[in-house]
């Protein structure tokens, strides 16, 4: 006998039963998907002791291809003091460093162990510009999502992270243990997951470009509370252009001490940090330096030069660097490898009683050392050049055109007498 035939309204009920159970298996995946699971444990808690407690070990040990390429110079490892000091009691600390030295670097590294180890809850990054701003938060997502070393020691960021899958969409429905962690990835902010126990839960950091509108910058949290800044980081906050420009520098220290340096509430000591270069004279990092408000230090990339400055590097090892025909192709390196070998065969001589800032500050393939490095530039690029890209003291610029001078204002005035209206003008302004 077959199964006896149900009627139309049992037959329309147990259809309905099996939807809502089709329906009831799909969200249960849904959220089985989205929930992050068991969270690793942290491979090396010792490592991970240590790098909490010390920026500058956290930066050299999970950061091997670039803070940890090479040994830092003592100058760099009291800037790294200096962060950490920022981050752990407030304040405000600048240092002008030369070019190449790992600036930009240090600030991203800097952010993320503000954030790991809960001292700063809300770290904002400014750069010169929103372009730059937009490589630091790639920069640090890149850390975040592949940087295995991180991963292993700091399960509880990196794990969430990772189970977004590059796919921002994921973050409002990501769960663990059956509760949100909150996180969210966007163009220009990272709030880390919410995880019981992490000091870095719903820990902020955002990168903004200087110029663009920051006042009144702050997040509100699920629990409705309102985060504010606790630590800025300006991140060689001006370009070559805007360092030439009276107008500019003044519209940016502006912005700098009435927005940013105001993001803070009024509870906790907002901490500044800024890693930038002297451009020109008297340009925002060098009127910085000078301010009384900010713990400011210039590091020189030569603190003294050769003995033999004047006779054998100015004059034959640069005549060798120099001496080549541009008609011919590969011939300045031929000359360049010549000054080279001048230099590794008078070595000692042209070392003695130079004094340079980092040892380890060379290209490997083309040269000896630090000392022939800084020397090749101040060859190549000039006095001019040398003076603030890399120690920090520009020579005064004698053609710019911005510089408001007393002359100018003398040939811009009318000499009418006080409270008179020169003829044919019928409308008076006064600014």
């Amino acid at each position: 006998m077959g199964r006896p035939k149900l009627a139309p309204e049992h037959r329309a009920a147990a259809a309905e039963r099996k939807r809502q159970q089709d329906i009831e298996r799909t969200r249960d995946r849904t959220r089985r998907g989205a929930d992050i699971g068991e969270i690793p444990p942290v491979k090396n808690p010792e490592r991970r002791r240590q790098a909490e407690e010390s920026f500058e070990y956290f930066a050299v040990t999970y950061f091997p291809h670039s803070t940890g390429q090479w040994p830092m110079s003592p100058d760099h490892q009291r800037g790294n003091t200096r962060c950490q000091d920022a981050a752990d009691n407030g304040g405000r600390s600048i240092e002008a460093l030369p070019r190449g030295s790992g600036k930009t670097t240090r600030s991203e590294v800097f952010a993320i162990w503000c954030a790991f180890t809960g001292r700063r809850s809300f770290v904002a990054v400014f750069g010169s510009e929103s372009s730059k701003a937009q490589m630091s938060i790639d920069s640090i997502k890149m850390e975040l999502n592949e940087n295995d070393l991180l991963y292993e020691d700091f399960p509880e960021v990196c794990h969430a992270v990772r189970a977004l899958e590059g796919k921002p969409q994921r973050c409002a429905g990501q769960t663990y243990n059956g509760e949100r962690t909150h996180i969210e990835w966007t163009a220009d902010t990272i709030v880390l997951p919410a995880i019981p126990g992490s000091k870095a839960s719903g820990a902020i950091v955002s990168c903004h470009g200087l110029m663009a509108s920051s006042r009144g910058l702050r997040y509100k949290r699920a629990d409705g509370a309102q985060a504010r800044p606790d630590l800025v980081i300006l991140d060689d906050i001006q370009t070559d252009e805007s360092a030439a420009s009276a107008v500019q520098i003044a519209k940016r220290l502006a912005i700098i001490k009435k927005n940013i340096l105001k993001l803070g509430g009024h509870g906790k000591t907002l901490a500044g940090v800024c890693n930038a270069t002297v451009i020109a004279r008297d340009d925002v990092i060098d009127q910085l330096l000078a301010d009384p408000a900010w713990q400011g230090v210039r590091v020189k990339a030569v603190r003294a030069w050769s003995k033999r400055h004047d006779d054998l590097w100015m004059g034959d090892y640069k005549r060798i660097r120099q001496t080549y025909d541009k008609e011919i192709d590969g011939d300045q390196l031929r000359a360049w490898r010549e000054a080279t070998e001048f230099y590794r065969a008078n070595r000692e001589a042209m070392d003695e009683g130079c004094d340079v800032y980092w040892e380890h500050c060379y290209d490997r393939e083309q040269e000896l050392s630090a000392v022939q490095h800084f020397y090749n530039a101040l060859i190549d690029d000039g006095p001019e050049v040398f003076a603030s890209e890399y120690q920090q003291e520009p020579i005064a610029d004698e053609s710019r055109t911005d510089a408001v001078r007393p002359a100018d204002l003398v040939s811009h005035a009318i000499n009418v007498p006080e409270g008179g209206v020169p003829a044919g003008c019928n409308t008076r302004t006064a600014f």
